[in-house]
């Protein structure tokens, strides 16, 4: 059946993992992906593409439930801004930045579902953030030893925050919107 050409996507058969196209001979094919490539919005589900476009003096994904407004340098002027459901949480750090990168691997005339964007901090330290379909992954890279190395942010949000176990979890009354996995570390050899 996958030889059969497909003419078109049946849109409304989409689920978050899947898409169904009408195929040549008049049957239906589903494929079915690992990972998460639909989001539901305003009763549909939408194609996700967390491509960063350039929107003024920012960096925006494209189309997600989420969205990352990420400033061309960071200061304590220009935050990253996450936001979900109408809300918000906006990260700042003590360190200026360099101008943002991005990455080159992504083709950023087609849709993407991951896209990646780096700061560098100073020449011993860059941030790097990876935008995957449901959540952003945020990495500081050390590029050699710094001996006493310590890295803090600050948080603004309306949100609630309660620290679970060693998870922050942010809370608008009682529904969850965001949360962040536990912190761990590694070194070049992979030991974490």
């Amino acid at each position: 059946l996958s030889k059969i050409k497909n003419i078109d996507e049946v849109e409304d058969l989409r689920t978050e993992y899947s898409k169904t196209y009408l195929k040549e001979n008049g049957m239906y094919e589903t494929m079915y992906y690992n990972e998460q490539i639909h989001f539901y919005k305003n009763g549909i589900f939408e194609e996700i593409d967390n491509t960063l476009q350039r929107i003024e003096d920012y960096y925006i994904n494209t189309n997600n439930k989420y969205s990352i407004k990420m400033p061309r340098n960071i200061s304590d002027e220009n935050q990253i801004e996450l936001s979900y459901n109408n809300h918000f949480i906006k990260i700042y750090y003590e360190n200026e930045s360099e101008e943002i990168s991005l990455s080159s691997d992504v083709d950023r005339k087609k849709k993407n579902l991951k896209d990646e964007a780096f700061y560098l901090l100073d020449n011993q330290v860059s941030l790097e953030y990876e935008l995957l379909q449901n959540s952003i992954k945020e990495n500081v890279i050390l590029y050699s030893y710094i001996s006493d190395y310590t890295y803090s942010y600050f948080i603004d949000t309306t949100l609630r925050i309660e620290k679970i176990g060693n998870k922050l979890f942010f809370f608008d009354n009682v529904t969850k919107v965001f949360e962040t996995s536990e912190y761990f570390m590694y070194d070049s050899n992979n030991q974490t």
